[in-house]
């Protein structure tokens, strides 16, 4: 598997709504006010949880962050976004991510 799921620690996150409609989180320290300005309307709210995305180790490559309640629901979110699509045809690496988000999320079977 290419992307691998990744959760933070609990983070400060600014949420950003853009001009077009779009939500965004970056990490409060990451933040910079100039990225997302671009003279259209920007609504801006400071908010707390655990990041969720999936990133290729070694490389840039990785899906916009979900700001959650918590461990439980970003792994949650991984599964029905990201892992729901599987189906039954997956490797011996792709199991363990799976059994490690269900166990994180209580969906152990």
């Amino acid at each position: 598997m290419f992307m691998k799921p990744e959760i933070t620690d609990e983070t400060q996150w600014m949420e950003i709504d853009d001009e077009h409609g779009e939500t965004h989180f970056v990490k409060m320290d990451d933040f910079v006010l100039d990225d997302w300005f671009h003279g259209g309307e920007v609504t801006l709210r400071g908010r707390v949880g655990f990041g969720a995305r999936l990133s290729a180790p070694g490389y840039m490559d990785c899906t916009d962050w979900c700001v959650n309640e918590s461990r439980a629901d970003a792994a949650t979110y991984l599964l029905e976004v990201y892992f729901d699509e599987l189906g039954d045809e997956v490797d011996d690496e792709e199991r363990g991510i799976l059994r490690e988000l269900e166990e994180l999320a209580g969906q152990v079977k």
